[in-house]
């Protein structure tokens, strides 16, 4: 009975932390919206089922203890800071240019499979902040549910899981429905926006390594 119990609540807890987690759109969550509005809600989904993946990959490499390696030395850490700025403001312009040209990439070259599932992945793996958050999670809340048995701590991963797809599916439904309703042009706005705003995280990024790899030589 016991064991139920504890089972429960980690069902509960982990469907809570996966949906708090979640919410906040990060660069591939704001490049599933994208998707959805330009190329529907199959390659948005897939964006965001590949950013899940890496987050539980994430998981399992933190259990490891790869992560802690990496911020262990600081020039690592700056360096992944600027590759991974590198990355996504290359994935933001490259979806600024598609949106730009949409149209006249249609009408004059036969359409390209795009590959929306390694994207999202790649996207959310090259955010060196969703490693953060988990180590972080993973020295706390994570950390407690790994001492009370296997099975509840699998119990509770799995049930993060499940949240994330969860809740991006809700969000690349709601994304398709508002996109259904907005006209086309207030629609290629919208994902030129988002498109600049990836852009901009990722030249944050290479800010923030810049300075901190300048204060290891100060």
């Amino acid at each position: 009975m016991n064991n139920f119990a504890m089972i429960i609540r980690a069902l509960i807890s982990g469907l809570l932390l996966g949906f708090v987690v979640s919410i906040p759109l990060g660069p591939a969550g704001l490049e599933a919206v994208k998707r959805t509005m330009t190329s529907g809600f199959k390659n948005g989904l897939l964006v965001s089922l590949g950013a899940v993946t890496s987050d539980t990959l994430d998981i399992f490499l933190i259990n490891f203890g790869l992560f802690n390696l990496i911020n262990a030395n600081k020039k690592t850490e700056a360096v992944v800071w600027l590759i991974c700025g590198i990355l996504l403001a290359a994935f933001g312009y490259a979806s600024v240019y598609n949106v730009k040209h949409e149209k006249h990439i249609e009408e004059n070259k036969p359409k390209k499979k795009s590959a929306p599932f390694l994207t999202g992945f790649a996207m959310a793996f090259s955010n060196p902040m969703v490693h953060s958050m988990w180590l972080t999670l993973s020295g706390t809340v994570i950390r407690v549910w790994r001492g009370r048995g296997r099975t509840a701590y699998y119990t509770y991963i799995i049930s993060i899981i499940v949240a994330m797809v969860t809740w991006f599916i809700i969000l690349n439904m709601l994304a398709l429905k508002g996109h259904n309703k907005i006209k086309p042009t207030y629609s290629k706005i919208i994902s030129l926006i988002i498109a600049w705003g990836i852009f901009g995280i990722g030249i944050g990024f290479i800010v923030y390594g810049g300075v901190l790899w300048i204060k290891l030589y100060i």
